[in-house]
């Protein structure tokens, strides 16, 4: 069946041409551990858009499931959020890195039964989040980190086995330049693991008061990094945020760095852009989460670095949005320069009679 289906690749080949210095056996092996992600990625799809409209069924309708406890919204919400972010989205991009890396790398994958493994252990982790939150109603209170202590050691397990497999084939490569995709794909992950066992305060599991065996199975003793609610507050969405900004946004232009030159079968534009990109997105967006808690007591100084850093990004968008309009209206008096008379004759309306077609 797994032979089947990395047949199913066949099609991208010819679209995406392959490295020669790495053979088909080995692409073989790398492109079953892809898709085992990759399907695991779409059936988890199916599934948290189920709950998604799940609870958006009880937002206009709250009595829809009343009285079935583990489709509450509370618990159905948390898997949902949660399941977009990791059982779906982060299992497609960990299958795209087995797929990507020994084509840009001129060499097989490091271990594709690691990746394999580690596809197993992601999946029982999300089938014990659901048990533990839908059924049991346990969970640990914190945004974006609702799962339980030693749910959380398993997605960081599986997580440091991934990292260990992409750094392993990067040492081993046949080709030694690194192409921008495989810097994102080492730093990324590498990003996301500290800022989960940080902002799941995996170092203080028990929380602070009841009975510490209990608290851990269950999470109801609850986890903070500091005994105030405040300091709690603010590690919280550090690495909420930074789930976006270090790992989702990242992976997504790995992905568009692979994709886009060889589909259109043409060059990056600029490589010193996409290093730039790539230190700006490590430099000044850590600090983004905070713009969550503007309203909340917090340092000044923390509120005013969250504003700037924001605003970088928003920046950044408004200069490509201005840059767009002012590239098509130069593009567009080029054309109308080229066809004035014709326009004259026939659209009079469209360039009157003594205006130049380079002021539009």
């Amino acid at each position: 069946m797994a032979a089947r289906m990395a047949q199913g690749f066949g099609w991208l080949e010819k679209l995406l041409p392959v490295n020669r210095l790495v053979s088909r056996e080995e692409l073989r092996d790398g492109d079953r551990a892809a898709l085992w992600w990759l399907v695991s990625g779409v059936v988890w799809l199916t599934i948290v858009d189920l709950f998604g409209l799940i609870i958006a069924t009880e937002l206009v309708a709250p009595q829809t499931f009343a009285g079935v406890e583990f489709l509450t919204f509370p618990r159905i919400r948390i898997l949902h959020v949660n399941g977009v972010i990791f059982a779906w989205l982060s299992a497609m991009y960990w299958g795209a890195v087995f797929f990507m890396l020994p084509r840009l790398l001129g060499r097989g994958l490091y271990s594709p039964g690691l990746a394999r493994f580690s596809a197993v252990l992601w999946n029982l982790m999300f089938i014990g989040a659901f048990v533990t939150v839908a059924i049991l109603g346990w969970n640990q209170g914190r945004e974006y980190g609702e799962l339980v202590w030693w749910l959380d050691v398993l997605l960081v397990i599986a997580w440091l086995l991934n990292i260990y497999n992409v750094i392993a084939t990067v040492l081993t490569r046949r080709v030694r330049p690194l192409y921008v995709t495989v810097w994102w794909m080492v730093a990324s992950p590498l990003w996301l693991a500290a800022d989960y066992i940080i902002g799941n305060v995996l170092w203080r599991p028990q929380g602070y008061v009841g009975d510490p065996i209990q608290n851990l199975l269950t999470g109801t003793g609850g986890s903070g990094a500091a005994p105030t609610w405040i300091a709690d507050g603010m590690l919280n969405w550090w690495y909420a945020h930074n789930l976006f900004g270090l790992w989702l946004t990242p992976m997504l232009l790995a992905v568009l760095y692979y994709l886009v030159p060889r589909i259109t079968n043409t060059p990056l534009y600029s490589q010193t852009l996409s290093f730039i990109s790539f230190w700006g997105m490590a430099f000044f967006y850590t600090g983004v989460g905070h713009h969550h808690i503007l309203q909340a007591p917090i340092p000044g100084w923390l509120k005013t670095y969250a504003t700037l850093s924001f605003g970088n990004a928003a920046g950044t968008g408004v200069y490509l949005r201005d840059r767009y309009r002012a590239d098509h209206a130069r593009a567009l008096g080029q054309v109308l320069h080229q066809h004035a008379p014709a326009l004259r004759a026939h659209r009079p309306d469209l360039l009157p009679a003594g205006q130049h077609p380079g002021f539009l």
